[in-house]
């Protein structure tokens, strides 16, 4: 289920942003070397963060007939913000007996895009409600808009300043309009689910990408002829224990044993570049699988990566994870999904409409 934001939230969203600017224990985020955020930057921030927690709401909200559930949108002082350990959504309003309360467990509702790899939660912040059985849930939710605009005309503070500013001199009209914009929970599932099924990711390794994409051009020309940039290194029939390496510009030796133990089931070929990087041609459906970073399903008659690309951008060195957390890849959660109806989107927003 999608939800479009109606009028009155936008609105709700711009006052809670400007309140937010004019609290006077409220000094600016430092965003670059030498520089700090201003209202613009403030703006542009809590959009996203209460439009994602809005929209999550409302579709969780969707499958019970008596609730209403809200986001915190009160302005804090930096002292008491230091102090609350509130989840994301704090309100649960009783239709039936027309009164508020406090939800009965925790929600964390964090934004995603097609970008993101990994899904996870710090072991400090739940460690203390696996240890007790404390029931909660992580609710990751997408805003993208419904229009056929480019990816600099889909932005979600130039459609709201779209919306509001009326001017003669000023447009905005080549964004998209606010009320395409669309919110989606892509995933959602419980701590006990996080830590069952998903796995504790330690700090100080490298964090793999979750997709392994199709060669445009593999190791055969269009006329069936051996392409020279591949060399044939093994073929397998049946189903094979492979260890798949990192990508051969990695810098450093890093621990990469839960993400190199494979399991590659069908008729299949492993050949590498003259860098060394390995890839794997399936000659026919193949399914390969980690059980970290997931199942996957390879097309008959085409080539994929067959290595492990760090997806944390590289600065200086080889960029490595910083938190304890337990984890799931996209690849792994989607497998979930498919596998196990519990798992999907609608019975999860069901359980938590009806506990919360």
């Amino acid at each position: 289920m999608k939800y479009r934001f109606k009028e009155d939230e936008i609105y709700q969203m711009l006052d809670f942003a400007k309140e937010y600017h004019l609290e006077p224990t409220k000094g600016p985020q430092r965003r670059t070397v030498g520089g700090s955020g201003g209202f613009g930057d403030e703006l542009d921030r809590f959009l996203i963060k209460n439009l994602t927690e809005i929209g999550a709401c409302r579709i969780i909200e969707s499958y019970s007939d008596n609730k209403v559930l809200s986001p915190d949108l009160k302005i804090y002082t930096n002292r008491t913000v230091a102090e609350k350990k509130d989840a994301d959504i704090t309100n649960v309003y009783d239709k039936n007996k027309m009164e508020d309360r406090e939800p009965n467990f925790k929600i964390e509702i964090k934004k995603t895009s097609a970008k993101d790899h990994w899904f996870h939660a710090r072991e400090e912040q739940i460690h203390d409600d696996l240890k007790n059985n404390v029931r909660g849930y992580m609710v990751h939710v997408s805003l993208e808009f419904n229009d056929d605009k480019n990816k600099k005309q889909r932005d979600i503070t130039g459609s709201v300043l779209k919306k509001i500013i009326k001017s003669n001199r000023f447009h905005l009209n080549e964004f998209s309009d606010i009320e395409d914009l669309e919110a989606n929970i892509e995933f959602a599932y419980s701590y006990s689910d996080l830590k069952e099924h998903g796995f504790y990711f330690p700090s100080g390794l490298i964090m793999p990408r979750s997709d392994f994409r199709e060669m445009r051009h593999g190791p055969f020309r269009s006329n069936g002829e051996p392409s020279s940039q591949y060399e044939h290194v093994s073929d397998f029939n049946g189903k094979e224990i492979l260890k798949m390496k990192t990508e051969k510009n990695t810098i450093g030796d890093h621990d990469i044993s839960l993400f190199n133990r494979w399991v590659v089931e069908g008729n299949f070929s492993i050949y590498k570049k003259n860098n060394g990087n390995e890839f794997i041609y399936a000659k026919e459906e193949t399914i390969m699988e980690n059980k970290n970073l997931g199942r996957y399903l390879l097309e008959k008659n085409k080539t994929y990566k067959f290595h492990l690309i760090n997806s944390l951008p590289r600065r200086s060195g080889e960029p490595l994870k910083g938190n304890d957390e337990y984890s799931f890849s996209r690849q792994k959660l989607k497998n979930l999904q498919n596998d196990k109806d519990d798992f999907s989107v609608e019975s999860v927003c069901k359980e938590i409409a009806i506990g919360i």
